[in-house]
Protein backbone atom coordinates (compact mmCIF):
# COMPACT_ATOMS: atom_id res chain seq x y z
CA UNK A 1 0.00 0.00 0.00
CA UNK A 2 0.88 3.58 -0.83
CA UNK A 3 0.64 6.94 0.39
CA UNK A 4 0.91 9.27 -1.60
CA UNK A 5 -0.16 13.38 -1.01
CA UNK A 6 -2.42 14.76 1.28
CA UNK A 7 -2.11 18.01 3.18
CA UNK A 8 0.00 18.45 6.33
CA UNK A 9 -1.02 20.31 9.73
CA UNK A 10 -1.80 23.37 8.25
CA UNK A 11 -3.82 22.15 5.62
CA UNK A 12 -1.30 22.53 3.15
CA UNK A 13 -0.87 20.11 -0.04
CA UNK A 14 2.28 18.04 0.35
CA UNK A 15 4.56 15.64 -1.53
CA UNK A 16 5.15 12.94 0.06
CA UNK A 17 5.10 9.25 -0.45
CA UNK A 18 5.61 6.30 1.85
CA UNK A 19 4.93 2.46 1.24
CA UNK A 20 3.59 0.36 3.63
CA UNK A 21 5.69 -2.78 4.83
CA UNK A 22 3.43 -5.38 6.37
CA UNK A 23 6.15 -7.66 7.17
CA UNK A 24 7.59 -5.09 9.10
CA UNK A 25 4.31 -3.39 10.33
CA UNK A 26 6.05 0.29 9.12
CA UNK A 27 6.13 3.36 6.68
CA UNK A 28 8.91 3.68 4.30
CA UNK A 29 9.62 7.33 3.15
CA UNK A 30 10.15 7.19 -0.52
CA UNK A 31 11.30 10.29 -2.66
CA UNK A 32 8.81 13.18 -2.75
CA UNK A 33 6.50 13.53 -5.65
CA UNK A 34 7.62 16.76 -7.89
CA UNK A 35 4.41 18.80 -7.08
CA UNK A 36 2.58 18.58 -3.67
CA UNK A 37 -1.04 17.17 -4.28
CA UNK A 38 -3.97 16.83 -2.21
CA UNK A 39 -7.14 15.07 -2.98
CA UNK A 40 -5.82 13.57 -6.07
CA UNK A 41 -6.68 10.43 -7.65
CA UNK A 42 -4.41 7.96 -8.09
CA UNK A 43 -4.09 4.76 -10.80
CA UNK A 44 -0.90 2.46 -11.69
CA UNK A 45 -0.48 2.10 -15.44
CA UNK A 46 1.91 -0.96 -15.74
CA UNK A 47 4.71 -0.34 -13.58
CA UNK A 48 3.98 3.46 -12.68
CA UNK A 49 1.84 5.03 -10.49
CA UNK A 50 -0.46 8.23 -11.66
CA UNK A 51 -1.11 11.11 -9.48
CA UNK A 52 -4.01 13.07 -11.56
CA UNK A 53 -6.27 16.03 -10.50
CA UNK A 54 -6.56 17.07 -7.10
CA UNK A 55 -4.88 20.82 -5.61
CA UNK A 56 -1.35 22.00 -5.25
CA UNK A 57 0.15 24.63 -3.29
CA UNK A 58 -1.47 27.93 -4.88
CA UNK A 59 -4.78 25.59 -4.79
CA UNK A 60 -4.87 24.54 -0.80
CA UNK A 61 -8.47 22.92 -0.27
CA UNK A 62 -8.67 24.96 2.68
CA UNK A 63 -8.42 28.73 0.95
CA UNK A 64 -11.20 29.85 -1.21
CA UNK A 65 -9.55 31.32 -4.00
CA UNK A 66 -13.39 32.73 -5.40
Amino acid sequence: MYMLGGCDTAGRPCPGMALYSPEGDRWISLPPMPTPRAGAAVAVLGKQILVVGGVGEDQSPGTDTT
